[in-house]
């Protein structure tokens, strides 16, 4: 997103008003500081106080914001890096009380901006990338999420942890979900099952859907369809969270080439795929692949990560198929690290 005039938003109403009971949630890579109240994710009612509903981002400091009332975190994220959000909110006043604030899975102090009187959300469709049509937030975003319950510290930590750590959420309560993983097209579908799809506005899609992607863009976990075009670049659109072909009309030109269900995927653009960064030695192991399934950094057959100053070999590639499968690991790190590759490389 831009920052200057790149937007998504929902053909039909999130269904979340009043003084909602919810949980907003998105990874969030800002390449520099907003100096004002960009959004990354929300709901199109702007311009009536404490009616609205944004995460918004001033100064890099997240808040769950109802236009004018918010709660604020008390420090800023870092730019330059990813970062998992989530923002939660129980009926009542605009608190600590009722809100919460997690960076990284990790609960941060915040305060009260604005009247704590409880919010009335007017009820619209969701937003992606921007506040209104003046405040449009200059950012990476995926894996974008509306819950109309309260998620607990553990479940907002196994979102972070891609389910390294904490209490799966399930799907109860998901109202939408757009993993921004398709990598072409100007439509972001809804897999929650709800149909609540979103639509592209002002984007470049040479630019938008870039051919290196960072963390999750292609890493789809439930699976995609595969849908080709003579001269537009692939279309991936994400299986629902039960891992069934979502039911669409593709876009003009494209047809469906195959289906890639759980375990069966590859990344067919020159992907980066980073380990977390709360562990250092996973993220001594970040490589890159093009295209051809080469590898363009550590070694060509092998990624090598680095634990305790020694090489250790423990994935390799299948040039034929592009998949990437454990193939040895340290002994030393057959516990959540080797979990965390293993979500990280999309295998059982």
């Amino acid at each position: 997103f831009d920052g200057v005039d790149d937007y998504a938003i929902s053909s039909s109403n999130l269904g979340i008003s009043g003084d909602a009971e919810l949980t907003m949630c998105c990874w969030v890579y800002l390449p520099a500081t907003p100096g004002g109240w960009d959004s990354a994710m929300g709901n199109d009612s702007t311009g009536v106080t404490g009616s609205g509903l944004s995460l918004t981002l001033n100064q890099a400091r997240p808040a769950i914001d109802f236009w004018i009332n918010r709660f604020r975190a008390t420090s800023a994220i870092s730019t330059g890096a990813w970062h998992h959000i989530a923002v939660t909110k129980i009926p009542g006043t605009i608190d600590a009380t009722h809100c919460k604030i997690y960076v990284d899975g990790i609960e941060v102090a915040g305060a009260t901006e604005g009247s704590s009187t409880a919010p009335n959300i007017i009820d619209a469709p969701a937003v992606v990338g921007r506040l209104d049509g003046s405040r449009y937030l200059n950012a990476q975003i995926c894996d974008v999420r509306f819950y109309n319950r309260t998620l607990t510290a553990d479940e907002v930590q196994y979102i972070y942890s891609i389910g390294a750590a904490g209490i799966d959420p399930g799907n109860a309560n998901l109202v939408a979900h757009y993993p921004l993983a398709e990598g072409a097209s100007s439509t972001l579908y809804d897999v929650s099952g709800n149909n609540l799809h979103a639509t592209l506005y002002n984007i470049s899609e040479a630019s938008f859907w870039a051919n290196t992607q960072d963390v999750f863009h292609y890493n789809i976990d439930k699976g995609f369809s595969l849908y080709q075009h003579t001269t537009n670049n692939d279309l991936r659109v994400p299986y629902d969270l039960n891992g069934q072909p979502l039911s669409i009309t593709p876009p003009s030109g494209y047809t469906l080439a195959s289906e890639h269900p759980a375990g069966d995927w590859h990344n067919n653009a020159e992907t980066k795929l980073q380990m977390p960064a709360g562990d250092a030695n996973l993220a001594a192991g970040t490589f890159w692949m093009d295209s051809a399934g080469t590898l363009q950094a550590r070694s060509y057959n092998d990624i090598v990560g680095i634990w305790n100053n020694e090489n250790v070999t423990f994935a390799d590639v299948s040039v034929t198929n592009k998949k990437k499968r454990i193939a040895t690991y340290d002994s030393a790190q057959s516990g959540s690290a080797l979990t965390q590759i293993k979500q990280y490389l999309n295998i059982p």
